[in-house]
């Protein structure tokens, strides 16, 4: 009988978690600085180990994850936190523990979020310019669209070291 319980919970915190991540992927469709991801795409980030994510009953409330750059770089991204919660400090802690999860991996992150630069600094990551990546590393990173970069060429992106700000890990 005790072991029905169990695996009817954890059959319910998967239902709850696919409900979650399926209703999350959804609203990253309206969000005009994040690239828009599935939710299969998402969960499979944090079964990898790859995310941090915080809930509040059936919703997802703050998430961040690392893409895999395939240069042994990742890139911290899809940072979101629920506009309720804003301001209560999810973002710092889902972005510090991550962080400190994976100390073992090379991370880099490009924001335009004056926020998040400066959350960026106080979690001990550091500003650096793209142009001090390999060019496979930063050809994986930038991958904005014409219309924000004004060029086709990932080296002549009019936002880089200036508007758009690159932070590595200090590991």
């Amino acid at each position: 009988m005790k072991s029905r319980v169990v695996h009817q919970l954890d059959i319910f915190n998967f239902i709850k978690i696919v409900w979650a991540f399926w209703m999350f992927s959804e609203r990253l469709k309206t969000e005009e600085h994040l690239l828009p991801k599935s939710a299969l795409d998402l969960m499979l980030q944090m079964f990898r180990g790859l995310s941090v994510v915080k809930m509040l009953g059936w919703r997802i409330v703050g998430h961040v994850t690392l893409w895999d750059l395939e240069t042994g770089w990742y890139e911290l991204g899809t940072l979101w936190v629920d506009p309720a919660m804003r301001k209560h400090g999810v973002g710092e802690e889902i972005m510090s523990r991550l962080l400190s999860q994976r100390k073992d991996l090379c991370i880099l992150m490009t924001t335009t979020n004056p926020i998040v630069k400066a959350m960026s600094v106080q979690l001990g990551l550091r500003k650096k310019s793209f142009f001090d990546l390999e060019p496979r590393v930063h050809a994986s990173t930038c991958v904005c669209s014409f219309a924000k970069t004004r060029s086709e060429d990932f080296r002549r992106c009019v936002q880089k070291d200036g508007h758009c700000s690159l932070f590595v890990n200090t590991n």
